[in-house]
């Protein structure tokens, strides 16, 4: 396992998305309602003072130097699961920032038992996963591009993307009536694939490099709600769909070795010329589902995307 090299961070302004520390605190048996989903933070890093993150985003945070004037070192909340929060966050980030290097969508649920449905109605791992991941980076967009050549957006998948693809449609599973917990989480981080690549396709000519990737397994709050005694049958899904079930998959990494893969992304220049590359332990990989490659898909995706939240993206 790797950890990125001082020499190969750099100082830019940097977006990171984090989920709520408060998740550590919440009740394993508790169900959570579509109005009490976890908000989501996001911020421009370097001091997090006045709030409580995971020690995971700790590192994540001193790992990347960002060279701005203290005045512009703040935080801002919004729900990933609403629209309406999305879009405030946004607009302040669009009125606050002239220009935005690295854009790091990490934050995610994963494994929730119940279906549970967002504020505006869609299945909640696919609409915070992807879909608030996709209108946020949309509409910061300009400051992205303002950024010239080079700028990047991360966007944190996983090898969970093997355990579903997106459903097209019917991304809300017969309205719950299909409803799988691990399906869910892989349509949603399919789409974190796909989502970069049309990315790279939209807006390549304008200079914007985008990634996705697998940081590993991590202990963090992600899994907080999952209840071990589905673990068995998670690994026999990947099995099923011809993902090797052996200590690469069982294995957790240290926080140091979590963050490299995505400070990779976010930084390396070695990565430069592979722009919509998936990367796991911090080289590019070729283990990526074939339905998590098709770019006739993630076209039909994005534009699916655009329907949901009621707004085209032309580039």
């Amino acid at each position: 396992m790797r950890v990125l090299r001082r020499e190969e961070r750099t100082g830019c302004p940097v977006l990171l998305s984090l989920w709520s520390a408060e998740k550590d605190h919440r009740s394993k048996k508790q169900n959570i309602q579509h109005s009490k989903l976890e908000p989501l933070i996001q911020g421009v890093v370097y001091r997090y003072r006045t709030i409580e993150i995971h020690p995971f985003h700790e590192l994540l945070i001193s790992a990347i130097t960002v060279r701005i004037p203290r005045k512009e070192d703040y935080v801002v909340t919004l729900d990933l699961a609403s629209f309406d929060s999305i879009r405030h966050a946004a607009a302040e980030i669009n009125a606050r920032v002239a220009k935005l290097d690295v854009l790091i969508n990490n934050a995610g649920i994963m494994g929730l038992e119940k279906y549970t449905l967002t504020r505006d109605g869609l299945e909640a791992q696919f609409g915070a996963n992807h879909i608030g991941h996709f209108l946020f980076t949309n509409l910061i967009m300009p400051k992205i591009i303002a950024a010239g050549p080079g700028a990047r957006v991360v966007n944190l998948s996983s090898n969970g993307h093997w355990l579903g693809d997106w459903r097209g449609e019917d991304y809300n599973f017969h309205d719950g009536q299909a409803y799988d917990p691990w399906a869910a989480y892989g349509q949603s981080k399919t789409a974190s694939i796909l989502f970069a690549k049309s990315l790279v396709a939209k807006l390549g000519a304008k200079g914007v490099l985008a990634y996705s990737l697998h940081p590993g397994m991590i202990q963090t709050n992600l899994g907080n709600d999952v209840d071990l005694g589905v673990w068995p049958g998670v690994f026999a899904m990947f099995a099923a769909r011809g993902y090797p079930v052996d200590e690469n998959l069982t294995r957790f990494k240290t926080l140091p070795q979590g963050v490299a893969t995505t400070l990779t992304a976010a930084l390396s220049p070695e990565i430069v010329k592979h722009s919509g590359a998936y990367l796991v332990d911090c080289n590019i990989s070729g283990n990526v589902a074939r339905h998590a490659t098709d770019m006739d898909r993630a076209e039909a995706l994005w534009k699916e995307s655009e329907k949901i939240v009621g707004e085209s993206f032309a580039y």
